[in-house]
């Protein structure tokens, strides 16, 4: 049966409250000649000036097919203002895409806005449900109800075609409560412990979270093939299997250094947490000081076992060859890096290890742990250097071998850094975007250009 406009009539209210809501409006047909009954439609519509807003704002990236439908997205992290890597990723894919021209909204775990952020940027407390015995504590229950809320909030302002999902623990329950409301797909990104850690450890995950997770996501993007191979065992009938997007570093700027390096200096770069193996490091130090005694090693970071670990700088006599630079800042990590001759990652695991890269990329030396994407990014002899985990034996063998061959270390210095042409941003944004074209349906497509960005916001 086919209606004319005119045979509609639409009713509606417009709720304001800080944001402008989706109107609730129900549409009723009047009864054409010959039919007995009417027809319903209930529908959830934009308000007009949110819609023209939206588009002033640049939201209107991508163009679909046939009726020009634009993409939506949000990216979404549990992660809580930290800076490690899946935050960098993060920042920068949230940036790259943007310059693609989608329109791409976050939404962040916090209990405040972060200077820097737009109007595009949602932070709020994700709450994750405590329980104990498997009944959730009330105060806990209705925290995680206003974050829903706050979610749904979100996702009706920008209707979303697709969630990703970076670094995954149980506050991404709240994407899959609403996905068939929202009809949006769900593509998760695990970063490293997130899909490692296991048992008790800090920030582990339940397996059968992660189970239920994998099997109900549309798309599982992982940081290294390991990653990958963990949630193919995890989950062996998976919808499509998972696909590892390599992390990619700004090259230009980690390449840009020119100034004298210190041969007895080395840095290890890292949050200071039990594992990033910082204190197997130490354990290799009073080997290492026996053959070089001018030795210093900086460790740039901060966390919750600094205590710890200055208490073994104290026990092992080491005051003198260790220093603190606490948390860091790009530029100055990339400064100390141009003085190091040695950089260390000792981790007892690793996703695909995001500071290696970077020095990696400056020309350092590198000395990495053989566990987790370690293994992806360094060939061992050639590039850089693997040692076994949990091993400060190993360890302290490898950097002295490294502190007596400087031009060797020069030589490997070097060919890691050609090696680290292939991690580029581009690359990366570009493999995440295939994701996203395959995960979609022939509604929507990606294959928009600034161009058509602009002359939206014209129009």
């Amino acid at each position: 049966m086919d209606l004319d406009k005119k045979d509609f009539v639409e009713y509606g209210i417009a709720v304001r409250s800080r944001h402008w809501f989706p109107l609730l409006k129900l549409r009723a047909c009047s009864r054409p000649s010959g039919q007995k009954f009417g027809w319903v439609f209930i529908s959830l519509r934009l308000p007009e000036r949110l819609s023209t807003s939206m588009q002033g704002k640049g939201m209107t990236g991508l163009v679909g097919k046939g009726q020009g439908e634009s993409l939506r997205l949000i990216l979404m992290t549990p992660l809580s203002g930290s800076v490690g890597g899946a935050e960098t990723v993060f920042q920068n894919l949230v940036c790259l895409l943007r310059q693609h021209g989608l329109h791409v909204c976050t939404v962040r775990n916090g209990s405040k806005r972060v200077a820097g952020k737009t109007a595009l940027d949602y932070i709020f407390p994700l709450e994750r449900i405590r329980t104990k015995k498997r009944i959730p504590y009330m105060s806990s229950f209705l925290a995680a109800l206003v974050s829903a809320f706050r979610f749904f909030k979100v996702c009706l302002i920008v209707r979303p075609h697709i969630v990703n999902i970076h670094f995954v623990d149980t506050a991404s329950v709240y994407a899959f409560f609403f996905r068939k409301l929202f009809r949006y797909r769900i593509v998760l990104t695990f970063h490293g412990s997130d899909m490692m850690c296991s048992g008790n450890e800090d920030g582990s995950l339940p397996d059968r979270f992660r189970r239920w997770a994998l099997s109900g996501a549309d798309r599982v993007t992982t940081v290294s093939k390991a990653l990958a191979d963990s949630a193919s065992s995890l989950v062996p009938k998976m919808k499509h299997p998972p696909v590892f997007i390599l992390n990619g570093i700004d090259l230009n700027f980690w390449k840009a250094l020119s100034a004298e390096r210190n041969p007895n200096r080395i840095l290890s770069v890292g949050a200071l947490l039990h594992v990033k193996g910082h204190d197997i490091l130490l354990q290799a130090l009073p080997t290492v000081i026996s053959h070089c005694p001018d030795l210093q090693l900086f460790l740039a970071g901060a966390g919750r076992a600094q205590c710890h670990l200055e208490h073994l700088v104290k026990e092992l006599e080491l005051g003198q060859h260790v220093v603190f630079l606490g948390q860091c800042t790009s530029d100055e990590i990339r400064h100390h890096l141009s003085h190091a001759s040695i950089f260390v990652m000792p981790s007892r695991r690793e996703g695909l290890g995001l500071a290696v890269m970077e020095a990696m990329s400056a020309g350092v030396t590198t000395i990495a742990s053989s566990v987790g994407g370690l293994p992806e990014i360094i060939t061992h002899g050639v590039t850089g250097f693997l040692v076994r985990s949990k091993d400060p034996v190993a360890l302290g063998e490898q950097i002295s071998t490294c502190l007596g061959s400087p031009e060797m270390c020069r030589q490997i210095g070097l060919r890691g850094a050609q090696s680290m042409d292939a991690y580029s941003l581009e690359k990366m944004t570009m493999s995440y975007l295939k994701v996203y074209e395959d995960v979609l349906d022939n509604n929507v497509c990606l294959s928009c250009t600034r161009e058509h960005v602009r002359h939206d916001n014209k129009r």
